[in-house]
């Protein structure tokens, strides 16, 4: 039994003949480093953002308020405030076993002392992006931008090259 293959269009031949094998194996090997290494530097940014985490037991232990201070979920729609910790992340015991009122919307919270009762509040914040996620993305588009620039331009010249000859050989 023969299997008949589809036409292949010209240009594509013509893409296919110019590039050498030696070419292609240097292409998809270079890709694939940069691929991995965009894979580590990933990691790498993960794992700094989550070298703050603390043990359940102690993030418990620290959200407790001490013995003196109430908590009064809504004082500071009612009396001036002030903000103890800014957009602090909600951690999975907090979400999935308290089920805090504070994470259920947006996963952060601010934490705040109500400056006339002197009691404790909760109020669910939005975060803006952290810092090091915006390093990274502009790390990124940029590898991705002078790789895409150099390449563009390597292959203007071997068509440039290409097209000479062919021009020599009429």
């Amino acid at each position: 039994i023969c299997f008949r293959m589809p036409a292949v269009p010209a240009k594509v031949r013509e893409l296919i003949e110019s590039c050498t094998s030696k070419r292609m194996i240097t292409s998809i090997l270079a890709l694939m480093v940069f691929c991995v290494l965009i894979l580590m530097l990933e990691e790498i940014a993960e794992e700094s953002e989550t070298k703050g985490d603390y043990d359940v037991k102690t993030i418990a232990i620290s959200n407790k308020p001490k013995d003196d201070a109430k908590v009064d979920e809504t004082c500071f729609e009612k009396e001036p405030f002030d903000v103890l910790t800014s957009c602090v992340k909600c951690t999975e015991f907090e979400k999935k076993a308290i089920k805090s009122n504070h994470c259920v919307s947006t996963g952060f919270y601010d934490r705040l002392r109500c400056t006339t009762s002197g009691s404790l509040s909760f109020r669910p914040c939005t975060p803006g992006p952290s810092y090091r996620s915006l390093v990274f993305f502009f790390f990124t588009s940029l590898a991705v931008a002078i790789l895409s620039g150099v390449v563009a331009l390597q292959r203007k010249a071997h068509l440039d090259r290409y097209a000479y000859t062919r021009v020599q050989n009429y």
